[in-house]
């Protein structure tokens, strides 16, 4: 269940953080954005089957957490440019929005493993 809910979180994100900050752009960003909807789809929908996970389910899901540590790694770096010249006030909902989307990634990758087919 906690899976499922953190599938449909994961898709929130990735479509508020596509409209929020991306719309103007291509980049490796909008294929992370897009490769995070349809894992968490194809979650989803095995979860609603009560079917086990397949191998590509952990490889998709492998590849949203290589984007969440890109995120997060973004986030670091934005953060310490905020820092550095006194604007962090400005950045702090994207940091707060990217940091907790790159989290529930994470989360939702580990409850994949270790849920019992």
């Amino acid at each position: 269940m906690m899976l499922k809910t953190l599938s449909y979180l994961n898709i929130a994100f990735a479509l508020a953080y596509f409209i929020s900050y991306l719309m103007n752009s291509f980049s490796f960003a909008i294929l992370g954005i897009i490769l995070v909807i349809v894992n968490s789809g194809m979650v989803i929908a095995r979860a609603e089957e009560a079917r086990g996970f397949s191998l590509i389910n952990y490889i998709l899901g492998g590849a949203t957490v290589v984007f969440a540590a890109f995120l997060g790694l973004w986030a670091f770096n934005i953060f310490c440019a905020a820092h550095a010249n006194g604007y962090l006030k400005n950045v702090s909902l994207y940091l707060l929005l990217t940091v907790s989307f790159a989290l529930s990634i994470v989360i939702a990758f580990l409850l994949l493993c270790i849920r019992k087919n």
